[in-house]
């Protein structure tokens, strides 16, 4: 005969309950409940494993897209270096290099990645530039646009003319229409006078650099008035 094990229930308001048992069954119940403990503290030991690789996961993605946004920017400088000299007049380009190439005894040697750094951190873009003289009056017009969605920037933009020797000259205007304050886009028409010792013809490109509230350069880039001016 095999052993049973007696339950007894007793309240007050009922008669005493009993109930018979196999041990069989008790020592599944037990094993069960150490089955479940030992999936729960398996369970939670697995999340803590799998969150922390998903953190260190997220932390390595994010890594690389910085890096792919880096190499995005130079290959997007380097391109549009490429685009300006492909696009230039060979007649510019010629004259140009040779009235660096005849003062480099007198001064330093051109670096032309200086005369066309290109920096661009995605805030703005500038596009529709364009330049025009009227006798020693320069006029530039150019559209800047927010890319920022749902924030207004501000800031100022700056105008730098490339001579041909490859000096470069910061107009220091003092012109209401370059500083910008835009949820969407802004239209900018800045006429001035050039310096005395300056003419259009003495004039190869024209800079614009575009800075934030905190003086920070946002956008640069040159354009040679061979492709903007009209």
């Amino acid at each position: 005969m095999s052993k049973k094990y007696s339950v007894i229930l007793m309240r007050d308001d009922t008669s005493v309950k009993r109930f018979r048992i196999r041990p069989f069954w008790i020592r599944s119940l037990l094993t069960l409940f150490f089955l479940a403990v030992t999936l729960a503290v398996l369970g939670g030991y697995l999340a803590v494993i799998f969150y922390q690789e998903k953190k260190e996961v997220r932390t390595d993605l994010q890594v690389l897209s910085r890096n792919l946004q880096q190499t995005v920017e130079e290959l997007e400088k380097k391109r549009n270096i490429q685009e300006i000299f492909e696009t230039y007049e060979s007649e510019d380009l010629h004259s140009f290099l040779t009235i660096n190439d005849s003062r480099q005894h007198n001064a330093p040697a051109l670096d032309l990645k200086d005369v066309f750094e290109y920096e661009d951190r995605g805030i703005v873009g500038v596009d529709n530039v364009q330049a025009g003289f009227n006798g020693n009056r320069m006029r530039v017009r150019l559209d800047v646009n927010n890319l920022v969605e749902g924030e207004t920037i501000r800031g100022r933009i700056f105008l730098h003319l490339v001579l041909r020797d490859g000096q470069q000259v910061d107009l220091d205007l003092d012109h209401g229409d370059l500083d910008y304050a835009i949820s969407r886009f802004k239209n900018v028409d800045a006429a001035f006078d050039l310096p005395d010792d300056l003419s259009p013809e003495s004039i190869f490109a024209l800079r614009v650099k575009v800075r934030d509230d905190d003086l920070r350069i946002i956008y640069n880039e040159t354009f040679p008035l061979s492709r903007i001016q009209v």
